[in-house]
Order: C-alpha cells, then sequence, then structure tokens
C-alpha cells in the first residue's frame, strides 16, 4: 500500500482543510470502501426487502455473517501466500504469470468454496423456507462470489487500482440489494438470499474481466505449489493462524455463549458480535493514517537502509538502521496515539451510541471493551506488517500462534466463568501480549538487520 500512501501524502502537504479532507476520502475508500459497501448493503436490504416475518429473516444475516467469517478462517493463509507470490511476478514485470497464477487460484477457491457451502447448507432446515431453492442456490452464489471477490481486490490492489475496484464493488452491491428486494418480494428469505447472491457473483465476474483484460495470463501451471520455497510455506501458515486467531473468540462465544438462529444448527451471539463488528470500524482512521504516515515513512526508512548497504561505509549503514528503528518508533506511537484519541472518544460517547444506533440493546461495557480491543488490534496489525517488511515470517508465525493460544484460552475461561459481558477482555489481553512479542522481535532483528540480510544472500 506504500504506493498509493506516497501520493496521498503529497496532498497532506499541500495543506488547508480541502486537501486533508479529499486525503481522509480517498483513504477511506482505500482501505475500507469495499467494508462500507457491504455495510450499506447488507443495512439496506434489512430495511427495504418486504420478507421479513413471512419467514426465518435470520437466516439471511446468518448466511452473510458466516460466509464472511468461514471465508477468512478457511482462505486466510492462502491470501497471504497468493499476495506475496502475486506481487513479486508484478516487481519482476512478469505480468502473464501473475495473471496466471491469478486463475489457478480462481478456480481452486471456486470448487473449495461451492462444496463449503454445499456443505454447511445441511445444517439448516428446509422446513423452515418456503423456496428453499432458491436459499440453497443464493448461498452458494454468495459464499463463491466472496472468496473469488478476496482474491481478485488483492491482485487487482497490486496494481493500484482502487477507485475501479470501489466502483465495480458498488454496481455489484446496488444489484444485491436490487435483486433481493425484487426476489425477495416473491420468494422470501430465498428469493432475498438468491437475489444478494447473484450481486456478489457479479462483483466476481467484473473484477475477473478487468484482470484478465487488463493483464493476459500465460500458460497456466497447476504444479507451481510444489516449487513454492519453504519461507513461503511458513508465510501461509503465519497467515492461516493469524487469521483463526482473530476469529477464534467469536467461535467460542457462539458456540457456549450464543443462540440458535431458527431454522438452522448454527449459533451467532449478537451482544458480543454486534460491538465487535461496530469496533472494527473504528479502526478506519488508524488504518488511514498507517497508509498515509506511516507505511510511506517506513518504506522510506528501510529502501534507504537496504542502498545503504550496496554503497555506503559501515558508519552509514548503522545510521541508516538506526534511522529505521528509530522511524519504527516513532510513527508507532503517533498513529497509537492518534487511533488512542478516537478510541477514547468513543469509549465516553458508548451510552449515546448505544441509543442511537441500537436503541439502547447493547451492552456500553462491552461495547467500551471491543473499542479498546479493536485499537489493540491495530497496534498487532501495524507490528506484523512491519515484520513482513523484514520478511521475518519465522517471526510473524510465532506471534501468530500466541495470540490464538491466548485468545483460544481467554475466550474458553470467560465462557466458563459466565463472564459474557468482559469478554472482550480476552482479547485485548490476546492482542497486546502478543503486540509485545512482536515489539520485542522487530528491535532485535532491526538490530541485526544487516547480517540477516547477507546471511540470506549467502544461502
Amino acid at each position: 500500500m506504500a504506493g498509493i500512501g506516497f501520493i496521498l501524502e503529497k496532498l497532506v502537504k499541500r495543506g488547508g482543510f480541502s486537501a486533508i479532507f479529499r486525503v481522509a476520502l480517498a483513504g477511506t475508500v482505500i482501505v475500507a470502501g469495499p467494508w462500507l459497501l457491504s455495510i450499506a448493503a447488507i443495512t439496506l436490504v434489512s430495511v427495504v426487502v418486504p420478507y421479513s416475518g413471512q419467514e426465518a429473516p435470520a437466516l439471511f444475516s446468518l448466511a452473510i455473517v458466516y460466509a464472511n467469517s468461514v471465508s477468512l478462517i478457511l482462505f486466510g493463509g492462502f491470501h497471504y501466500l497468493f499476495s506475496r507470490l502475486v506481487s513479486d511476478f508484478v516487481y519482476a514485470e512478469d505480468f502473464p504469470r501473475a495473471s496466471a497464477l491469478l486463475v489457478v487460484f480462481v478456480l481452486a477457491a471456486a470448487v473449495v468454496s461451492a462444496l463449503v457451502a454445499v456443505a454447511g447448507l445441511f445444517g439448516v432446515d428446509p422446513s423452515a423456507l418456503r423456496h428453499v431453492g432458491f436459499y440453497r442456490t443464493g448461498v452458494v452464489l454468495l459464499f463463491v462470489g466472496i472468496n473469488l471477490t478476496f482474491l481478485l481486490m488483492l491482485f487487482l490492489s497490486l496494481s493500484k487500482r482502487y477507485a475501479t475496484i470501489v466502483a465495480v464493488y458498488a454496481a455489484g452491491m446496488v444489484l444485491s440489494v436490487g435483486g433481493a428486494w425484487l426476489l425477495g418480494g416473491r420468494y422470501g428469505t430465498g428469493g432475498a438470499m438468491t437475489g444478494y447472491g447473484v450481486g456478489q457473483v457479479f462483483i466476481a465476474a467484473a473484477l475477473l474481466i478487468l484482470s484478465l483484460v487488463s493483464f493476459p495470463p500465460g500458460r497456466l501451471d497447476f504444479g507451481f505449489y510444489r516449487r513454492i520455497p519453504r519461507r513461503m510455506k511458513v508465510l501461509f501458515l503465519g497467515g492461516a493462524v493469524y487469521t483463526f486467531g482473530v476469529w477464534v473468540d467469536k467461535l467460542v462465544y457462539w458456540i457456549t455463549l450464543g443462540t440458535t438462529v431458527r431454522g438452522s444448527v448454527f449459533r451467532l451471539n449478537d451482544p458480543y458480535d454486534l460491538p465487535f463488528f461496530f469496533a472494527n470500524l473504528s479502526i478506519i482512521p488508524g488504518l488511514v493514517f498507517f497508509v498515509v504516515m506511516v507505511e510511506t515513512d517506513f518504506f522510506r526508512a528501510i529502501q534507504g537502509f537496504l542502498e545503504s548497504l550496496g554503497t555506503g561505509i559501515y558508519m552509514t549503514i548503522q545510521q541508516r538502521k538506526y534511522q529505521l528503528r528509530t522511524t519504527m518508533r516513532g510513527r508507532l506511537a503517533g498513529q497509537s496515539a492518534f487511533q488512542g484519541i478516537i478510541t477514547l472518544a468513543l469509549v465516553v460517547a458508548s451510552p449515546q451510541l448505544d441509543a442511537l444506533l441500537w436503541k439502547g440493546g447493547i451492552d456500553v461495557l462491552t461495547m467500551r471493551i471491543a473499542l479498546v480491543a479493536a485499537w489493540a488490534h491495530l497496534l498487532l496489525i501495524t507490528l506484523i506488517i512491519f515484520l513482513f517488511y523484514l520478511e521475518r515470517f519465522d517471526r510473524v508465525l510465532r506471534v501468530a500462534c500466541v495470540f490464538l493460544v491466548l485468545n483460544l484460552s481467554f475466550s474458553l475461561l470467560t465462557a466458563a466463568l459466565g463472564l459474557a459481558r468482559l469478554a472482550g477482555l480476552g482479547y485485548i489481553l490476546s492482542a497486546g501480549a502478543s503486540s509485545a512479542l512482536a515489539y520485542r522481535f522487530l528491535l532485535f532483528d532491526m538490530g541485526r538487520f544487516d547480517r540477516i540480510i547477507y546471511a540470506g544472500s549467502a544461502e
């Protein structure tokens, strides 16, 4: 993301309220445009679709929640691996191989997604729906569309085509809402599910066509995985473990504290899920700050250090190495303070937000804990990205394992003690401890970064 960060940084340096507003708007679109559009579409569907009250409407939201969570848990590691492999091809300007790799991943993801969606549908009671065939079709379309869209957005993001991604996503969401409205009125929840799923497949199909037209693929290589080096496999494992760690507390609380959704065997826990969903939205300003301010400066610092290895004397190398550590510390502190101010303001305003958004239906204490947990999670995300920049994939895997084990343990303990209102405390402690470990790894590795690079070059 550093490339787009440099463009936004130039706007900031122009000064003035209009420049800052444009950067804030553009940064928000880049880091969370599709996310926000999805929220708007789901909200509109719940308001305008006339199937509510006719049959199990909760099955609609259930499908969306589980589709997104299972998608990230199942494919999270592949997203990290795919991004790195494709970025290497793009850096080498080998666009045919990058596009061919995209096709291979898309085909594999489509098949696996369809099979997983079909398996999940066995947990839905057919008698709860008037048009169960429409519902089943919609769920398969939704899950396949979401998983392909994740891959395609990653691919097109490497070419910095953010505006195109958001435009296609917006068109698809309009189609989803329109389809859900049209079919929901006639075929109930099943029709709404199919209408919404058609829009998701449209997004994936449009992004795929755009990708293949922009970057015609070369020869497909279905055996590429045999030649993946060990460190890339470690990257895959790190991404998979980290993604599972992000969701493991939700899974635990669904099972232990949640309620079964009518017409299915699946469970949700709205008193925990809704505050955390909102809390995740609260860190969008911090993500924008990271793209515009943190990553650009860190990229410059690491680029200057790497250049000094080839041309600089020993003293210059040490100075650049010290500058890299100083930049990391300074920008990390600035981002934490910036997001901390926003989080504090939302913590104070939590009672008013609860009354405005949920009519008093959310526990304020849980909301406040969730907001702090999101702040801690942003810190962890940033530190992991720094480790990725240093290509310390083994360190990321260790941090992710600690995060997963702690989050799982604290969640099980909280559920066993029946402390539902304090459920998010375990997430804060897990993210905090994992961040401390990641920070320690960073300081240690930056202190010997020159030796790490030289040793890697000699292998």
